[in-house]
């Protein structure tokens, strides 16, 4: 999913100067988009607060620092030009990027980040309020595969995840629970998430280390 497009860390390059007597060569203003309320709902247990406690299924706690970071990201999208439909004109715009890194280096090495974005419209279809979880960072160039662990997109089938009522973890019951299908993922961590809590599960795919939502701080 992450290839669909790439908000604000690609520069797009012109092949010349802009040319007014071409309106197809001049970048035409799109969207700027900001978060909704129903998206934001998706992270709201992380607003606020200043630390996650997962518990190992041994009964030892494990601290996660949260930092939030709530940034603009640009965008270039091409759309057939209106005026001649054969050639392609650039639509740029903005989207708000919120994002809250959980961070426990000795555990898990890179942050665990819970992004919030939309993906703007393209030519194959409307924009798309997105939540992603990943190891590191979403949007950069160090991003690899295996570091997308989790995406959940609003007013969509979502037919990549599972969707449970209720499940037991470690003696702790979560409602409404989501995650990635077996078949659709090739994550270094596996990861079950909840709009109550957010992330409930980590499962360290290498050390089969697993940590289990506790409470927030």
């Amino acid at each position: 999913m992450k290839y669909i497009i790439i908000i604000g860390i690609l520069a797009f390059l012109f092949y010349g100067c802009e040319k007014e007597s071409n309106p197809c060569e001049i970048a035409k203003e799109g969207e700027n988009y900001l978060l909704g309320d129903s998206a934001k709902a998706l992270i709201s247990n992380y607003i606020n607060t200043d630390r996650i406690i997962f518990k190992t299924l041994a009964g030892d706690e494990v601290s996660f620092d949260v930092i939030e970071k709530d940034t603009i990201g640009s965008y270039q999208v091409g759309f057939p030009c209106e005026v001649d439909t054969l050639k392609t004109q650039t639509t740029k715009g903005t989207s708000q990027i919120l994002t809250y890194s959980l961070i426990n280096n000795a555990v898990t090495g890179e942050p665990i980040n819970v992004s919030l974005f939309e993906f703007p419209q393209i030519p194959t279809r409307q924009s798309q309020e997105t939540l992603v979880v990943s190891s590191g960072e979403y949007f950069s160039n160090s991003f690899g595969e295996g570091d997308e662990l989790f995406y959940y997109i609003l007013d969509s089938n979502n037919s990549h995840l599972n969707f449970l009522d209720s499940l037991e973890l470690g003696g702790k019951t979560f409602y409404s629970v989501y995650e990635m299908s077996n078949a659709t993922t090739s994550s270094k961590i596996e990861v079950k998430y909840t709009t109550n809590e957010g992330v409930v599960y980590m499962k360290d795919l290498q050390n089969l280390m697993e940590y289990i939502y506790e409470r927030k701080e």
